[in-house]
């Protein structure tokens, strides 16, 4: 194995299988198997900072609690993201050794959840979040913003509040369909309700940054500290991303050759447009996994003011309770992560 010296925060996908159907659901139409501790003793065997468990629901597949027992005694901050169901057959033991953990709630009622996921989808993730804080486990609400939801922040914020949790958001990619994209104005009024009414822990969303002025924060870490595996073992810059030129064993063999992979290239290029602007050194030509589902690698970020001739005016307050270290998904992909004041 080559030596190398960089950490990485892992995205690691062991499963597709899931209980719902989710009309938003990125991981649609993948392509994989149930990944199986052997798969991935040599993955953790690399300098992780941090891993989450993502992209299917893992408690689906048969060979995950034996992967987390194996990744918690290793002792890596381990994170986990579920629409309540894996929460609700792990063990109390192995919920409280999880390092934080994200149920998915994207409509502040039973009605309109249940509506969008399916059936029981409010129950399963509430009785989640119930059973976590009764255990102490550092948790947090994940929501997808959405062209469709983008009126659910006050009120989703008020169950945050109501639990004493974090709320992350993660904007909507159009990975198969532009449906549910919000628009520049849905996008930056969305942005200034959720600053207005909570604390920002963190982000690492490259043009919200810039137009914060975040000056010691350097453009999106996708594909650079941070990288993904799929249950076809593939090994992607950014969760979002449609191709792979690595495999797992390559990327555990020396992992340092995704700097030399065109796909991890194509995610920190930089629109020509780009390279004269003042936000530069911070935005980094915006998210490249939006620019490119909308057929634009090499033109800027659609949510970018700038480009417009415009500029956007955001004043938020910074959460003392929890600092960006305090998540694993903290500078792990474009999202935010803020507390209720």
């Amino acid at each position: 194995m080559t030596k190398h010296n960089q950490t990485f925060s892992i995205g690691l996908g062991t499963t597709l299988r899931c209980n719902l159907n989710c009309k938003h659901c990125y991981s649609r139409g993948l392509k994989g198997r149930d990944l199986q501790l052997v798969d991935l003793k040599p993955l953790f065997e690399l300098p992780i900072s941090a891993l989450n468990f993502g992209t299917g629901e893992n408690g689906l597949n048969p060979h995950f609690t034996q992967i987390l027992d194996y990744v918690l005694v290793k002792g890596i901050d381990t994170g986990l993201t579920s629409n309540g169901y894996t929460v609700k057959m792990l063990t109390d033991s192995q919920l409280t050794a999880l390092h934080d953990l994200d149920i998915s709630l994207d409509f502040a009622t039973r009605e309109k959840f249940d509506t969008f996921r399916g059936d029981g989808a409010w129950d399963l993730a509430m009785s989640a979040l119930e059973r976590s804080l009764s255990l102490n486990v550092e948790a947090s609400l994940v929501m997808c913003l959405m062209n469709i939801n983008v009126d659910e922040i006050i009120p989703i914020l008020h169950i945050c509040e109501s639990f004493g949790v974090a709320l992350r958001i993660n904007v909507y990619k159009p990975v198969r369909s532009k449906r549910f994209c919000p628009s520049y104005e849905q996008f930056w009024n969305a942005v200034k309700v959720l600053l207005d009414h909570a604390a920002l822990v963190s982000s690492s969303e490259p043009i919200i940054n810039a137009m914060l002025h975040l000056s010691t924060i350097q453009g999106s870490p996708c594909g650079k500290t941070s990288v993904r595996i799929r249950p076809d073992k593939s090994v992607i810059p950014c969760v979002y991303w449609p191709t792979s030129d690595v495999t797992l064993d390559e990327f555990c063999s020396d992992p340092g050759m995704i700097y030399a992979s065109e796909e991890f290239r194509s995610i920190s290029y930089v629109p020509e447009v780009c390279k004269c602007c003042e936000h530069l050194s911070i935005c980094g030509g915006g998210c490249a996994a939006r620019r490119k589902f909308e057929g634009s690698l090499t033109q800027p970020d659609s949510y970018c003011p700038i480009i417009r001739g415009e500029t956007v005016k955001l004043s938020c307050q910074f959460s003392t309770d929890n600092q960006p270290q305090d998540y694993v998904h903290s500078s792990y992909l474009c999202t935010l992560i803020v507390q209720p004041t």
